[in-house]
């Protein structure tokens, strides 16, 4: 992989040989900054932010991040905001609505100041009042979710009891958000327990649900928020791992929100299965569905290249401004050159993440072209594969030095000499390099 950074942004080149087909994917992923312009006027170009959480990197914490701009094969573009709620010329409120509307969809959060969760004498919870708040931090860990460590369960089986201990799984956990708050599952007081801070508008959190049955968790409220999904929520935790299924099993038909919003399929679960048993029949590497790869929360995903149609609004999420309104520049130009074999293309957009407190937005695109014969890093020495971004200088990719040479030098040999071949190490650890055709789950 080759990395440069430039004034106007960042970018990526990475190779995927395909052996069989005799050809390498060589892929371009470009990420460029721009600041908003409070009046709504067009974008205009900022400082370069860097491509960030590349997979490949073992040193990467988490190994497996809920938001990369190197997720191979995407089939959407993800929208995520990143910020905090603001009242109005910055007298503090007990709550107020904030979120973006994006292609004809409205996600609005229901922003509370802190509550806590109380207990009458009869045992009996209720909602505390919130106090007045001029900002607000917003993210998934302000959202409803988390952990009743009081939940039961079998200690006498080593699965379950393993789980718990090693604080992967546990009957207490909200699947579709671990990392949340409010999550009661135990009808007996608890102190300090707060109420989420931000709630999907129209599914609240209200004092005849704050007692959950975890068989039951799927007829609580879906989180609300508006950053990245971490890979540990449910539904995207089945598509890394179909086996990763909540402690209790949610239904696979209407009755389960994210099917009766559209956001899964009914028999979800099943179709799966069936799909995994098929590419296993085929000889296809294991690795995640490629539904896997979306990142962005529940109604935050879309076709490729749809939100550019309308303009994008963010609302009570800066300071000054109670509404930030802009236009999606239309993507750049990449003109891609693998050896004597030139494509122009207009690239695709993987993700844009706003930064209202700091009035900006980047875009991270990609596009990518086959090689007119196989390339492998690590073994050929150049690699002639390059991009130009509008009329920008080219970015040509840097080959790694060949391993030949490397255990040649290791070993006291010239490096002309024969050495052994060990795979190479360009290899991502999800296999899903191209986007396959669509399934059920699209």
């Amino acid at each position: 992989m080759t990395g440069t950074s430039h004034p106007w942004g960042d970018v990526h080149l990475r190779l995927f040989p395909q052996p069989s087909e005799k050809t390498t994917i060589g892929e371009a992923i470009v990420k460029i900054t721009y600041a908003i312009d409070p009046a709504g006027d067009a974008l205009r170009p900022a400082p370069p932010r860097p491509l960030v959480n590349d997979v490949r990197n073992e040193r990467l914490d988490p190994p497996i991040p809920a938001h990369s701009d190197f997720w191979p094969g995407k089939d959407r573009t993800d929208l995520a905001v990143i910020g905090s709620a603001h009242a109005r010329d910055g007298k503090p409120v007990s709550d107020l609505l904030a979120g973006v509307v994006a292609a004809g969809r409205r996600r609005m959060l229901r922003v509370h100041g802190a509550r806590e969760i109380r207990f009458r004498a009869d045992k009996s919870p209720e909602i505390g009042p919130a106090t007045p708040f001029d900002k607000m931090e917003l993210g998934l860990r302000h959202a409803y979710g988390g952990l009743d460590p009081r939940v039961p369960f079998d200690r006498n089986d080593r699965e379950q009891a393993m789980l718990v201990a090693l604080r992967a799984d546990a009957p207490g956990l909200y699947p579709r958000n671990p990392w949340g708050r409010g999550y009661l599952c135990v009808s007996a007081p608890v102190e300090g327990c707060m109420m989420p801070t931000q709630e999907d508008a129209s599914d609240p959190l209200t004092p005849d649900r704050l007692i959950a049955d975890p068989q039951r968790w799927w007829r609580q409220p879906m989180p609300g928020y508006l950053d990245w999904t971490p890979v540990n929520c449910f539904p995207r935790s089945l598509f890394l791992d179909a086996d990763a299924t909540p402690w209790f099993a949610p239904p696979q038909d209407r009755s389960l929100a994210e099917v009766a919003n559209g956001h899964l399929p009914e028999d979800y679960h099943d179709l799966l299965e069936d799909l995994i048993d098929e590419a296993a029949a085929s000889g296809e590497p294991a690795g995640p569905h490629w539904r896997f790869f979306r990142e962005a929360s529940p109604g935050l995903s879309f076709p490729l290249d749809h939100l550019r149609r309308h303009p994008v609004s963010v609302i009570n999420m800066h300071p000054e401004h109670p509404v930030l309104t802009f236009p999606l520049p239309a993507p750049p130009e990449f003109k891609l050159v693998f050896e004597g074999d030139r494509v122009h293309l207009e690239p695709e957009v993987r993700s844009v993440e706003i930064l209202p407190d700091d009035l900006l937005v980047s875009l991270t695109y990609s596009a990518s072209m086959p090689a007119p014969r196989l390339f492998m890093p690590g073994i050929h020495a150049k690699i002639p594969f390059g991009v130009g971004i509008d009329d920008r200088e080219p970015v040509r990719f840097e080959a790694p030095e060949p391993l030949k040479m490397q255990l040649a030098r290791a070993q006291g040999h010239d490096a002309d000499e024969t050495v052994p071949f060990r795979e190479s190490d360009e290899t991502l650890p999800f296999r899903n390099t191209t986007r396959p055709a669509p399934d059920r789950f699209s």
